[in-house]
């Protein structure tokens, strides 16, 4: 009898992340483990194939739910997590909808990513905002004043670090990871996560981090629609998007 799934993985990095949710509730339903193949199908990762998958191994490694972890090389599978991107019947849905609609789960029921915390940064509010998806509909200021120097910048781009000052006015602490897992433990340990949407909110949201998801002017959010986001707060006690 197999006691394994196997799956197919794409990027980007983000929906990497949220597509991990699959394999936990079907891990928690059927009691096996996942066997997932990393690849560049449906879409890139920004820093390539490899160096993302070098980079997400431990962590991924260190999840219950997986077996096995390795670059797709032409292998059979069972359960491809990409597939929710040609569902039409999912389209302009939210993530809850697009992943729990294909794949047949109730997506995000269950933390799905876990990791070490790190003591310094629990009683820190981690920021990390991004150019291309600006969350413009957050008071930064207003946040500055009841948060003060609880406030952290934690981002891999000091450019990006550069531009939320430029926007905000604001000259808070900054903090770029060695590497993924540095940036994991950090969101794992930290009191709250206000970000742009990009990896490292879909961490925190994998993690069930209490987060504030930054909406963006859609016409320069990369195609990347509020419809991904709505209803969102509704459905999880953790997310909301104002502070």
């Amino acid at each position: 009898m197999n006691n394994t799934i196997s799956y197919l993985a794409g990027g980007m990095l983000g929906d990497f992340i949220y597509s991990l949710s699959v394999i936990k509730e079907k891990y928690i339903e059927t009691g096996k483990k996942g066997i997932l193949y990393l690849s560049e199908k449906g879409d890139i990762f920004r820093l390539g194939l490899e160096k993302t998958f070098h980079d997400t191994y431990p962590l991924i490694m260190n999840q219950e739910y997986i077996l096995h972890y390795s670059i797709y090389n032409n292998e059979d599978f069972d359960i491809d997590l990409t597939m929710w991107r040609n569902n039409l019947a999912v389209d302009y849905k939210n993530w809850y909808i697009k992943y729990t609609k294909t794949y047949q789960i109730e997506w995000g029921r269950n933390k799905w990513l876990s990791t070490a915390t790190n003591h310094n940064f629990s009683e820190r509010i981690i920021i990390n905002t991004t150019n291309y998806r600006w969350p413009c509909y957050i008071d930064f200021t207003s946040l500055y004043s009841i948060y003060k120097e609880k406030l952290l910048f934690v981002s891999f781009e000091p450019t990006q670090y550069n531009l939320f000052t430029e926007k905000t006015g604001l000259h808070i602490e900054f903090y770029q990871p060695t590497h993924l897992i540095d940036m994991c433990q950090i969101i794992h340990s930290c009191e709250l996560f206000i970000g742009s949407q990009s990896a490292p909110l879909h961490i925190a949201v994998a993690m069930h981090k209490n987060v504030v998801i930054g909406k963006c002017v859609e016409e320069y959010s990369s195609e990347h629609g509020h419809h991904y986001i709505e209803d969102l707060e509704n459905l999880f006690p953790f997310v909301r998007f104002t502070v």
